[in-house]
């Protein structure tokens, strides 16, 4: 067997690594202006990769962080509550009223036929026996598009005679 310093191993294992993206839903599927619209993710944890070649062997892992939100210019992002797994809330059981901002996810300000709505996580790479030497970052993203926003209209005051 040559010999294959550690590094070279450790590169050879995080060129093949697969690392998904977030796998982003969002719901509800229909959008209203002035209401929140809810990411939810489907972001493993840590994803642990092993090279070994004669008596050299590394463990590579993937770590996620915290992912980020984007929307188009209809909507505002949210994320600073956002979890690997997304918005800790549901449609049929939202965390917010009209004009409230979601803990992740869009709040829509204006009608679009084509709204969307995009996740990036960033994966920490490391290896090395503490796991302390670090390889490139990864980023992945996942898009949601053609989100149908639409305006609810409504008629305040009393009816006259």
């Amino acid at each position: 067997m040559p010999n294959v310093p550690p590094v070279d191993l450790a590169e050879y294992a995080y060129n093949r690594m697969k690392i998904p993206g977030p796998g982003l839903t969002v719901t509800p599927d229909r959008a209203w202006v002035n209401l929140a619209s809810y990411a939810h993710l489907t972001t493993p944890g840590p994803i642990t990769i092993h090279a070994q070649l004669g008596a050299v062997g590394v463990w590579v892992t993937a770590t996620p962080s915290s992912p980020t939100l984007s929307s188009s210019s209809a909507g505002i992002p949210y994320f600073k509550g956002c979890r690997l797994d997304g918005s800790k809330y549901t449609s049929s059981q939202p965390g917010a009223g009209a004009g409230t901002a979601p803990d992740c996810g869009v709040l829509w300000r204006a009608p679009t036929t084509d709204g969307s709505i995009t996740a990036t996580v960033t994966w920490k790479v490391t290896w090395g026996p503490n796991g302390d030497t670090t390889l490139p970052d990864v980023t992945t993203t996942d898009t949601v598009g053609g989100l149908r926003v639409a305006e609810i209209q409504s008629i305040n005051g009393t009816g006259g005679n």
